[in-house]
């Protein structure tokens, strides 16, 4: 996956109005708002977030660890609470993990690609890593 910072923290300089008003005014729900939630178990989730370019997700809070495959390949674009906006160029087939059990991050995502991004995502509900 490669990443370009867009916004440094702190700075909401580069913020579309709607989006910052999104994040300072509306209720922000966990794990993966809007996303569709294919199968539960005790341990997991598992998540499909399939966008057409163009589309979002609102905001989310994420405080459990998590994996992601990308199945499509794709440009995206995440806004962070903290004011940080990156740009993912990620790759077919590409998998990452993220570490946030008991932490809150707060984000969006955008498909800012020519073609539609399909992303699967197993949230572990209880794992310690």
């Amino acid at each position: 996956m490669k990443t370009v910072e867009l916004n440094p923290s702190g700075s909401f300089t580069n913020w579309k109005p709607s989006t910052l008003k999104e994040l300072r005014d509306e209720p922000i729900e966990e794990s993966f708002a809007g996303a569709n939630l294919l199968f539960e178990n005790n341990y997991l989730k598992l998540w499909d977030i399939t966008l057409a370019p163009g589309e979002r997700l609102p905001f989310s809070i994420k405080s459990t660890n998590y994996s992601w495959t990308c199945l499509s390949g794709g440009k995206t674009v995440s806004h962070s609470a903290d004011g940080i906006i990156r740009l993912y160029k990620i790759e077919k087939g590409e998998i990452c993990f993220f570490k946030f059990k008991n932490k809150k991050h707060i984000s969006d995502i955008e498909n800012v690609g020519k073609n539609i991004i399909v992303i699967h995502i197993i949230e572990y509900k209880n794992e310690v890593f």
